[in-house]
């Protein structure tokens, strides 16, 4: 980690294809100091992204900042939930963001938008494929479709700030061990849901 931007920053140098999925829309452990910030539940998305400047989850970005960021020609790199800038990622043209994918999920979209990343002839881009830099994940397809304003919503859960915030040692743990059941709680309704459509 210590060397992370001389490696990033070789491999621009040297023409090496590269893609990045910065994954969010869950939430991370009230316990962990950066709870606040977008996320994937383990990791941020700015350092999954390399750099992306994030609101947190219970606001979206400064308005006065966005306007700054499309005054400056930027504006294409704001999620249309206005909680992602990728103008600041190290990778910006080749940094994808999906939201509704935990870190723990890989799904199709990734592994074939990353194979065809890397193994083409040339360093592809945003631009390059018939979907916004900023996706939704679908599980019903297990694909994706383009960000917009009408499907942006799809936290399974409500930030609270008064809830989530805990503030004393016993609070934290009290919220943690309730995320942990509730997530638990969800997986074991996708595991028995899965299960079942492959019996069908």
């Amino acid at each position: 980690m210590m060397e992370k931007d001389n490696i990033l920053q070789s491999l621009k140098d040297n023409d090496v294809n590269v893609g990045v999925i910065a994954k969010y829309g869950f939430q991370l452990a009230p316990v962990a100091e950066s709870r606040d910030y977008v996320a994937d539940q383990f990791v941020t998305v700015k350092k999954a992204s390399f750099g992306a400047t994030t609101s947190t989850v219970y606001e979206p970005l400064d308005e006065e900042y966005i306007a700054t960021r499309v005054s400056e020609g930027k504006g294409k790199y704001i999620s249309p939930d206005k909680k992602v800038d990728a103008s600041t990622c190290f990778f910006p043209d080749s940094t994808w963001f999906t939201k509704g994918i935990s870190h723990s999920n890989w799904t199709n979209f990734e592994t074939v938008l990353l194979y065809k990343v890397v193994t083409a002839d040339r360093q592809l881009t945003i631009d390059d494929f018939n979907f916004s830099q900023f996706v939704v994940y679908d599980k019903e397809t297990d694909w994706v479709q383009s960000m917009t304003e009408d499907n942006y919503k799809t936290e399974p859960w409500t930030a609270n700030k008064g809830y989530d915030k805990a503030e004393t040692k016993e609070e934290k743990l009290f919220t943690s061990i309730v995320a942990i059941i509730r997530w638990f709680v969800k997986l074991i309704r996708f595991l028995v849901n899965r299960f079942a459509a492959t019996q069908a």
